[in-house]
C-alpha cells in the first residue's frame, strides 16, 4: 500500500512560486520533513546542507547555474525541469507526471526522463510524444473520453501503432 508521501507529482500546471528561487521551489518538496521555524530559516538564508542536497539534482537536469534565480525568470523548459527537480527531491517509490517534458527539446527530454525512471520504481506519465512514451515505458495505456482503448506492452511497438489514439 502506497502512502501519499511516497508519490511525487509533476503536474502540467507546474505549481512553482515565481518569486522564489529555483532552490526554494525544489526544497519545498520536503517542507513536511521539518518544522516551520527550520523552513523559515531556510527561506531567509538557505542552509548549506540543504543546498548540497538540491544541487546534484539540478546538475542532473542542467539547472545548477540557475540555483538562486527566481523561477519566474526562467524559460518554460527551465521551469518544467524545476518542477521535475522538485519531484525528484521529494523522492518516493512512485512518480506521476502530466507531460513532464513537453517544454524541452528531445535531448533534454531524454535526460529528464532518464532521471525520473532511475529515481522511481513506478512511473506513470501522460505523454503525447509517442516515441518517448514507447522508449521509456513498459506498458502503454490509451484513453478516449475516460475509457481505456489500449492496454499493451510497449515492447516492439512503433509510434504509428498509436496513431489511432491521437486521431491519426
Amino acid at each position: 500500500e502506497q502512502h501519499p508521501s511516497d508519490v511525487a507529482l509533476v503536474p502540467q500546471e507546474l505549481g512553482l512560486v515565481n518569486t522564489l528561487s529555483v532552490f526554494h521551489n525544489v526544497y519545498m518538496a520536503r517542507l513536511n520533513r521539518h518544522n516551520a521555524l527550520y523552513n523559515l530559516l531556510n527561506l531567509v538564508r538557505p542552509l548549506a546542507h540543504e543546498v548540497a542536497a538540491v544541487r546534484p539534482i539540478l546538475q542532473r537536469l542542467d539547472l545548477d547555474e540557475k540555483l538562486f534565480e527566481p523561477a519566474g525568470q526562467l524559460s518554460g523548459g527551465q521551469q518544467q525541469r524545476t518542477a521535475v527537480a522538485r519531484a525528484l527531491h521529494q523522492g518516493g517509490a512512485v512518480l506521476m507526471g502530466d507531460e513532464p517534458v513537453s517544454a524541452v527539446d528531445e535531448h533534454q527530454s531524454r535526460r529528464v526522463l532518464d532521471a525520473i525512471v532511475e529515481a522511481h520504481a513506478t512511473v506513470v506519465l501522460a505523454m503525447h510524444d509517442t516515441a518517448l512514451a514507447i522508449a521509456y515505458s513498459d506498458r502503454i495505456i490509451g484513453l478516449d473520453d475516460g475509457r481505456i482503448t489500449l492496454d499493451a506492452s510497449s515492447a516492439g511497438m512503433r509510434s504509428s501503432d498509436l496513431d489511432e489514439l491521437y486521431g491519426g
